[in-house]
């Protein structure tokens, strides 16, 4: 399947590959959501160095943190997680 963009999607995607191009390296707080999910995956389609960032806790269902795993580990992407408790 191949994905249409339109000349502002387009243009807006060109801009954040460049500027992550700038950057050269990024910590990437990943929840495991759309944004930083898409953010993530952009990132690896680039030549920089990327760490991703993940709060762990029970409340968090564990096939969340199976994905999460998987997402990173097939993009080889360094996966740091953090304990979580909420007071």
């Amino acid at each position: 399947m191949k994905l249409i963009l339109n000349g502002e999607v387009t243009s807006k995607l060109k801009l954040l590959k460049n500027n992550l191009q700038d950057m050269g390296k990024i910590l990437i707080a990943f929840s495991k959501g759309v944004d930083s999910s898409l953010l993530l995956k952009i990132a690896s389609t680039q030549d920089i160095n990327i760490i991703a960032a993940t709060a762990f806790s029970d409340i968090f269902p564990r096939i969340e943190t199976k994905l999460a795993n998987q997402l990173t580990k097939k993009s080889d992407i360094k996966h740091f997680w953090g304990i979580y408790r909420p007071t």
